[in-house]
């Protein structure tokens, strides 16, 4: 059973038993790793990135990801790269500052991850096993990361702290200077 009745039908919808519930998993994991300060961030920024992922409007942009030619596992790493750095500049407009906090932006990232993932398992671009969805995080991670100038290492390291999630300076410094921010 796939995520979608047809093509035009935009909602995600579960994948079946093995898979959905593994999706599940990783999203509750993602979740108990957020510090509390940051919850109402996190979920702020997955129903954005959402609404772009699956609103009838900005569809075809996701779907154009998914259909491209090459690794469907870069096309959803590339897709949710470039879908962060839409919703941290749209978070400047009305203070010309960020507003996107990194220890919730991370792990939103994660999350809507999961959700293409689930998205393109529904297609039949790709079977969502633990190996596949931990190629696909380790891919978002990097482009995340090229994107915004930070080292490997520090998101890594960042990515594996529990209550202090993103304390390091040189890391928020760098985030906060995404897309040309101060």
């Amino acid at each position: 059973m796939g995520l979608l009745g047809n093509k035009t039908d935009v909602a995600p919808q579960p994948v079946g038993a093995d898979s959905g519930s593994l999706i599940k998993k990783a999203e509750q994991e993602i979740e108990a790793k957020i510090p509390a300060d940051f919850k109402n961030a996190y979920s702020r920024i997955v129903i954005a990135g959402m609404k772009v992922m699956f609103d009838k409007s900005t569809h075809g942009q996701m779907l154009r990801f998914l259909e491209a030619e090459g690794d469907i596992t870069d096309s959803i790493a590339n897709g949710i790269g470039q879908l962060i750095g839409i919703l941290y500049r749209e978070s400047s407009k009305q203070t010309g500052k960020p507003t996107m906090p990194m220890e919730a932006a991370i792990p939103a990232a994660l999350t809507l991850m999961l959700k293409a993932i689930e998205y393109a398992a529904g297609l039949g671009k790709l079977q969502a096993t633990p190996e596949i969805i931990d190629q696909i995080t380790q891919k978002t991670i990097q482009k995340i990361a090229e994107a915004q100038g930070i080292d490997k290492g520090q998101m890594d390291a960042a990515m594996q702290s529990g209550d202090k999630m993103m304390q390091n300076e040189e890391l928020s410094a760098k985030f906060s200077q995404m897309n040309g921010g101060e």
